[in-house]
Formats: structure tokens, sequence, C-alpha cells
């Protein structure tokens, strides 16, 4: 839980912003999935046999850096994005409602601490997200 809470706090933050007010962050499309895979990947994130993933086409902001990355989808895709993780992780370690949250985190059995939420802003606007915090010890 204490790995969570830094970023629902950077959730919030940024989550009150609109949807084309990521300063630093990059846009992308396409398959999502594919993206998450290969940058779990390079801070060592273990996967479980990937042929039969679900596709995840969608469009994003994503920022990287030496320590991890975080991507932000606009729009509730929890469910889409947790089908996703657990094909391609296994179940995660926690799931919980935190106020207007819903959050995901994988812990150290996944190789990389990753954390996802559905965020609801004070306006009504939702984000889903995911927060990468590098390798797991």
């Amino acid at each position: 839980m204490t790995r969570i809470l830094p970023f629902v706090a950077l959730a919030l933050l940024l989550g009150c912003s609109s949807a084309d007010d990521f300063p630093g962050y990059s846009k992308q499309s396409g398959d999502l999935g594919t993206f998450i895979l290969q940058h779990l990947s390079k801070f060592g994130a273990r996967t479980q046999p990937t042929n039969a993933l679900p596709k995840f086409a969608a469009d994003w902001r994503y920022k990287e850096d030496a320590d991890g990355f975080q991507v932000y989808i606009v729009g509730n895709h929890f469910t889409q994005l947790q089908s996703f993780l657990t094909a391609a992780f296994g179940p995660p370690a926690t799931n919980e409602l935190a106020g207007k949250a819903l959050l995901g985190y994988y812990g150290p059995e996944l190789g990389a601490a990753l954390n996802y939420v559905l965020e609801t802003t004070r306006d009504g606007k939702q984000y889903t997200s995911i927060y990468n915090t590098g390798k797991s010890a």
C-alpha cells in the first residue's frame, strides 16, 4: 500500500488536467499491450507465456525515465487493462477501491513494481493509468 500512495497523489494532481494537458508526456496510439510488455521488460518484469494475450488498442500519453514509466489513458479502461495485465502476469497482489479510485498493484513477484488505477476527477473526468517504479528488490 505504501507504494500505491505516491502514485495516487500523482494521479490526483495530474488527473485534474485536461486530456490534452500532459506536459512532458508523449502521445502514442496502437497496441498498448505490446508497449506495456516492452517497457516493463526494461525494468525486469517477468511475463508468463504471452501467446493468447488480449489485444489492447488505445491512444495514450506516456513518460519514461531511468526509474520507470507512466502511461495515462483518457477514460475508463480499468477492466480492459486489468484483463490484459492478469493474462500477462497473473492476478495482482492487490486490487482495491480507495476513495474515487480503483487500484491494482504488482510487487516483487513480477520483478518490476507496477501500479494501475482508475481515477475520477472532481469534474467527472476519468483517467486510467499505469505507473512503474522500476525494478523490485
